[in-house]
């Protein structure tokens, strides 16, 4: 069994995601690595570089595996290129359409193998949800929903582990929806239209943290794509949406056992599903929420002792002596 020698270009966060797959093929070996910062470079190999020209041109490799930031890969995919290597590159693939064209043109006309590294599609329950969608055993889908939270965007210092992702001028579907609209390709077909809205809610970063995409396919198929890092738009709706203040918490709490006293809804604090933006306050949120906990604890005494009573009246019915007609 032949085995194929690859270098890694960009040793950063995510490259030890990459080091640790290729380390799990029989048939592949990292022989060399490549990083700005030496000691990142030789962490992955003992054949480390700074330079990926240099790397390039000392080692034979079979595939260059580039782990670096957008803006580097033009370069690199046409260092790789020129030397005949199959190249895989991470995601994104290019700052804008224009420098795409010249990664792909780069490769065709060097003959090298280019491969964008997504790898949502590769993971086995979206291979067996493919088949099932394929061979019809769930119907024709008409809709689906991705939906994306996380809190390392949160706070005064946002995205420790990858702290440039604060300068990205564009950044949530770059970065995170760019799986989640492959995943809706490779599960629906090609799409035809996309419907984007996107804002920025922490201040601390240069592009935007939450997103909602709708996206209709060539099959009759349209679907939505949400991805957030805000700290407020992340939580649990219902912690959040609690529309009566601070002032009044015992008014939110008699409304909240008008509603649930009678045993007519149990389906969760709706009343307390609106008015999101009313709630900035962490004090006035946690007031609120202790609001409907109170709420909901006597909900369920009450529902306690109705069952203690239910369950008493028909022992006694059962134990009454039974009169013949």
């Amino acid at each position: 069994m032949r085995v194929l020698k690859g270098g890694v270009i960009g040793c950063g966060f995510f490259s030890r995601h990459h080091v640790e797959a290729w380390r799990r093929l029989p048939n592949v070996r990292i022989v060399a690595a490549c990083d700005s910062r030496i000691e990142r470079a030789q962490a992955v190999s003992e054949r480390a570089y700074v330079s990926a020209e240099a790397m390039l041109e000392a080692e034979d490799l079979d595939f260059a595996d580039i782990v670096s930031r957008t803006e580097t890969h033009l370069d690199l995919v046409s260092f790789a290129a020129q030397r005949k290597l199959a190249i895989s590159c991470q995601k994104p693939m290019a700052p804008d359409w224009a420098t795409a064209c010249r990664m792909v043109e780069a490769a065709e006309a060097n003959g090298a193998r280019l491969m964008i590294h997504d790898n949502w599609r590769w993971q086995p329950w979206y291979r067996a949800a493919q088949k099932m969608i394929a061979a019809g055993d769930i119907g024709s889908p008409v809709s689906y929903g991705f939906r994306c939270r996380w809190k390392d965007g949160a706070g005064e210092a946002p995205y420790a582990k990858q702290s440039y992702f604060r300068d990205l001028r564009r950044f949530i579907i770059d970065e995170t929806l760019v799986h989640h609209i492959d995943t809706a390709r490779f599960l629906f077909g090609d799409i035809q239209t996309v419907y984007a809205e996107a804002m920025r809610v922490n201040p601390r970063i240069q592009g935007e943290d939450h997103a909602i995409l709708t996206l209709r396919h060539t099959e009759p198929v349209m679907g939505g794509c949400t991805a957030t890092a805000s700290p407020l738009l992340r939580m649990q709706a219902r912690r959040l949406t609690k529309r009566f203040l601070k002032e009044t918490p015992d008014r939110s709490a008699s409304l909240a056992r008008v509603r649930y006293g009678r045993g007519r809804r149990k389906s969760g604090p709706g009343i307390f599903r609106r008015g999101i933006a009313e709630t900035a306050s962490t004090t006035r949120r946690r007031t609120l929420f202790n609001a409907w906990k109170q709420a909901s604890a006597s909900r369920r005494k009450r529902a306690s002792i109705w069952r203690r009573r239910s369950r008493r009246w028909r022992q006694r019915m059962r134990a009454r002596p039974r009169t013949d007609a």
